[in-house]
């Protein structure tokens, strides 16, 4: 799945794609929404991947709303709660989300060092199927476990196809929806410019914490993200048709279906349903958004309770990646199994031992897991032991 370039950098390289075509919809968003979420409804039990966040409690949601006017069985929000994580606790947005849906049924899960990311849940995904992406895939297991046989809704491409364009200013501008300033000059020359040019401009401002790849090693990853980025359009529907072509989304959503898979689970992200990109892609200038806010208010508003709708803080979930089994593998690593033309083992080293930094994830677990599959009948005799150790 990941290159061994990519799994060095901790991070999927975007490909040279086409736009992937978006239809042309009379749909609100709000009827695409819905039916996007009908499938899922449709094959019990239906469980939400919810974190109380914008995303996940927009879906969870539409999907109550659907399940209420098509006489279906309520989805059942399953949350995830990590322990003393404060960076990652949004109980408050939880619980406000759930009492205004009138939900009864809520399921809330209390872990810890299970999502370590070559922890417990990990280790398993990493047996079967080899380094996903992204490193923290396995978050979903238990998720899939309690939904085995049935569905799982998440709210995956939230920040893609409700987030603000790079280009979101210039194109107010050139909309004549805002008026212009003097940076707007510079930001239209940039898009008229050729990519090559767009793609240096964005390499010289890039900042990446990558020093434990080699130079070429580095260079490459920073061009090849920088071009990524740069080949963003300004034009509204097209942008819609970029957003769908990116390989690391199609790379994460791939990984679930694979985790999917392992529990008959049927994997949806009503999100990045075509037919409800395509509404989005449709709507006319006056009712396009600059914003996740402001499309949550303009429309999803009856959907969701008001202060949700102006959030504008946002949950992060990396630290628990980095748990005692991390630090322990790292500080114990002795510098094998990486190609040395991509990886500058002695900063790897350093990083890990001395400085104690976490990351890269996907690194690690490849070490991890080369060393594991590496060992005679390792491969088997640990997924024998996961199987007797699950409930």
């Amino acid at each position: 799945m990941l290159s061994p370039l990519e799994l060095a950098a901790g991070v999927p390289l975007p490909a040279d794609r086409e736009l992937t075509p978006v239809e042309r919809s009379t749909l609100t968003p709000r009827a695409a929404l819905e039916r996007a979420v009908l499938p899922a409804l449709r094959r019990e039990p239906c469980v939400v991947s919810f974190s109380g966040g914008c995303d996940s409690s927009l879906v969870l949601a539409a999907a109550v709303d659907a399940a209420r006017k098509h006489g279906l069985s309520l989805p059942i929000p399953l949350t995830i709660r990590v322990r003393d994580d404060v960076a990652s606790d949004e109980r408050g947005w939880q619980e406000l989300v759930v009492r205004h849906l009138g939900l009864s049924e809520w399921i809330t899960l209390e872990v810890g060092e299970e999502l370590d990311c070559i922890g417990e849940l990990a280790q398993g995904a990493l047996l079967r199927h080899g380094v996903l992406w992204p490193s923290n895939a396995h978050f979903h297991v238990p998720q899939l476990e309690h939904a085995a046989g049935g569905s799982l809704v998440t709210g995956i491409g939230g920040d893609e196809v409700l987030g603000p364009s790079g280009w979101e200013s210039l194109r107010l501008v050139l909309a004549r929806m805002a008026r212009p300033k003097p940076r707007d000059a510079l930001r239209l020359a940039a898009a008229l410019a050729p990519l090559a040019v767009r793609a240096r401009v964005a390499a010289r401002r890039a900042q990446l914490e990558l020093d434990w790849l080699q130079p070429a090693a580095r260079r490459e990853v920073v061009a090849t993200l920088a071009r990524a980025a740069a080949s963003e359009p300004v034009g509204w529907r097209r942008r819609y048709e970029w957003v769908l072509g990116q390989r690391p989304l199609h790379l994460g959503l791939e990984s679930l279906d694979l985790l999917g898979r392992d529990y008959g689970t049927l994997v949806r992200h009503p999100l990045l349903d075509p037919a409800f990109v395509a509404s989005l892609a449709s709507l006319p200038a006056s009712a396009r958004f600059t914003s996740r806010n402001a499309a949550l208010e303009a429309l999803f508003a009856d959907l969701l309770p008001a202060a949700l709708t102006s959030r504008r803080t946002k949950a992060v979930f990396t630290a628990p990646l980095w748990g005692e089994a991390s630090r322990v593998f790292a500080a114990e690593w002795d510098g094998s199994r990486v190609d040395p033309d991509l990886v500058a083992v002695e900063t790897l080293v350093r990083r890990w031992r001395v400085e104690r930094r976490p990351g890269p994830y996907t690194l690690l677990q490849s070490l991890w897991l080369s060393g594991r599959v590496s060992a005679p009948h390792g491969r088997e005799q640990l997924l024998d032991g996961l199987v007797k150790a699950r409930p």
